[in-house]
């Protein structure tokens, strides 16, 4: 793929491996993944490469009369005897977003879990 210098496009060369790293795993636009959602979100293509949130589907889920949940905010709340506001977030301090440990969990304000990541360099 190449920029077309009068569209501004990408244009296919048959490459099959991203413009700007070595992934052979093409979104779209000769683009893999993490660098289409950079070009979406205007962030710089060449900036290095920290993931900002864990998948959905990375997390263990429970069905509760009929109700599906992530189990981590079912295990925090029965912890603390009463519903979890939207507005807080269960951090899993290791990281592991499959780790439901009693230990590893810890209920914080978004804010708080920002500054968390940011400290661990991942935002």
């Amino acid at each position: 793929m190449e920029r077309s210098i009068s569209t501004g496009r990408f244009v296919a060369t048959g490459s099959g491996v991203c413009l700007y790293c070595p992934r052979t795993d093409i979104r779209a636009y000769g683009l893999c993944e993490v660098h289409y959602k950079r070009w979406r979100t205007g962030r710089p293509m060449d900036a290095p490469y920290y993931p900002t949130r864990v998948h959905a589907a990375s997390y263990k889920r429970v069905r509760i009369d009929g109700v599906v949940k992530r189990q981590h905010r079912v295990l925090m709340a029965e912890r603390l005897g009463r519903e979890l506001q939207p507005w807080e977030v269960v951090h899993h301090k290791d990281g592991n977003p499959r780790n439901n440990d009693p230990d590893n969990l810890k209920l914080v304000s978004w804010v708080e879990h920002s500054k968390i990541h940011m400290t661990l360099g991942e935002i």
